[in-house]
């Protein structure tokens, strides 16, 4: 994979991760559960360090966001993670790509709700 490629690539996973947060924070806004599940997400997936594990609990977390009657978000895992074989540095650029993006939408989330104190 060239270093276009793995660039290309980093970038719509992250992109995926921000949005797929900013998703469960604007939906689950009046219950006020949203960062939580958002923090519990990056939980999850954070500490897994094999390929086939990180997808598993990354899968298993949206599909239970997606499925449980109490959350039913529509979010679902990005279509390039399953295709694409992770390994190596390629799976670390995933994994890192993900986890920015989700805080990303979090420290996003945190400013906004500042500016809303403060207007």
């Amino acid at each position: 994979m060239s270093e276009v490629e793995k660039e290309s690539l980093c970038a719509s996973i992250y992109s995926w991760a921000y949005k797929t947060a900013k998703i469960i924070l604007d939906n689950r806004k009046e219950a006020g559960d949203g960062e939580d599940l958002v923090k519990r997400l990056i939980y999850s997936i954070r500490s897994e360090e094999t390929p086939g594990r990180f997808l598993d609990k990354l899968a298993t977390t949206i599909a239970e966001f997606r499925t449980n009657r109490a959350y039913n978000l529509d979010v679902s895992v990005h279509s390039i993670l399953l295709k694409s074989e992770l390994r190596g540095d390629s799976f670390h650029l995933a994994k890192a790509s993900i986890l920015s993006g989700l805080l990303g939408a979090l420290a996003f989330s945190a400013q906004e709700k500042g500016g809303e104190r403060n207007a």
